[in-house]
């Protein structure tokens, strides 16, 4: 009696179970093949797919359709999340990568006269301004320095043929190029191979009493100077606003803007023509007075040897907007 009501048991609700599995099964499978990148999406995160190690390294090339799956702030919506004093680059071109660069997903950071790289070469720089006589313009950057890159300390005074000494960072620092014969300003660059893990602090002191600018980069894959850089004044400009014009000898040369705005206003800088894109531009306190001053910098990669220069627009005909040229030589 028992035995039988098992029997019929089985009989009534084994076909109800299995055409239940059957239906669940087929749901899966219509799911599955509606939506193709659901069962990818964690994966891509993890950064198995799109080109990024756990680390933040890239393995492989990331399209911009795969990036723009996920958000990314724009460079001012970025600063102003963070409470930063940034300028924002309206009407300029957004920061660009180079061959061999690391993978960026967003844009700069700027931390008063301070920013952390943003796909060109430059991995982080810091501005600092003083105004007087015998006065030290001072700047640190941001992160520990890394292995294989080089230092690049561009420094300015608004006097001719002054004398600019720089020190700091624990590292010796090479001149390679002074401009003290110009009847309108001096510049000084300077290099050092920087010790890994290490922090930087760099000082520049001048002998006369007016504006005294330093810019610190870390670069990577630069190599020495491929020709003498070309320092320029562009006097009260607001469109056309030029620079020199270099004539470079190397295919491939990372070629560096920097410039100084010494009008003491607010100034931003857009526009720039001939390849060049902005990675850093911001507004400073100098030391001792002087009001605020302003730095910018832009870049490219000259992938044949030519002559090259550029023009910008900048939102106040300030009366100098001085700046330099420079070609480093890249070795990968």
């Amino acid at each position: 009696m028992l035995r039988l009501s098992r029997q019929n048991f089985l009989n009534r609700y084994l076909p109800m179970f299995l055409s239940a599995v059957l239906v669940l099964a087929g749901i899966f499978v219509y799911i599955t093949l509606s939506h193709p990148q659901a069962s990818q999406t964690n994966s891509e995160v993890l950064g198995e797919n799109t080109g990024a190690s756990l680390s933040g390294a890239p393995s492989s090339p990331v399209s911009t359709a795969q990036l723009s799956k996920y958000p990314i702030n724009s460079p001012s919506e970025q600063s102003q999340q963070d409470g930063l004093h940034a300028v924002p680059l309206t009407g300029s071109t957004p920061p660009q990568s180079h061959p061999g660069d690391p993978l960026v997903r967003g844009g700069f950071k700027v931390l008063g006269g301070v920013r952390i790289g943003t796909g060109t070469p430059i991995i982080q720089t810091c501005t600092g301004g003083n105004y007087g006589n015998g006065s030290t313009a001072t700047c640190t950057l941001p992160i520990q320095l890394s292995s294989g890159t080089t230092l690049v300390a561009v420094g300015y005074s608004g006097v001719s043929g002054t004398t600019l000494s720089l020190s700091g960072c624990g590292l010796t620092w090479t001149n390679i190029f002074s401009d003290t014969s110009s009847p309108n300003f001096t510049w000084d660059i300077w290099t050092a191979t920087p010790t890994a893990g290490s922090s930087c602090t760099a000082s520049q002191t001048t002998n006369a009493s007016n504006w005294n600018f330093l810019h610190l980069m870390e670069i990577s894959g630069i190599g020495v100077l491929d020709v003498a850089p070309l320092d320029n004044r562009s006097a009260y400009c607001s469109t056309g606003c030029t620079s020199g014009s270099l004539n470079t000898a190397t295919n491939g040369d990372l070629v560096l803007f920097t410039g100084f705005d010494i009008g003491g206003s607010l100034i931003t800088y857009t526009n720039f023509t001939n390849g060049f894109v902005i990675y850093q531009q911001n507004n400073f306190n100098n030391v001792n007075g002087g009001g605020i001053s302003f730095n910018v910098d832009a870049d490219l990669v000259q992938a044949t040897a030519a002559t090259i220069s550029t023009t910008f627009t900048a939102s106040d005909p300030s009366p100098f907007h001085d700046n330099i040229l420079m070609a480093f030589k890249r070795i990968h």
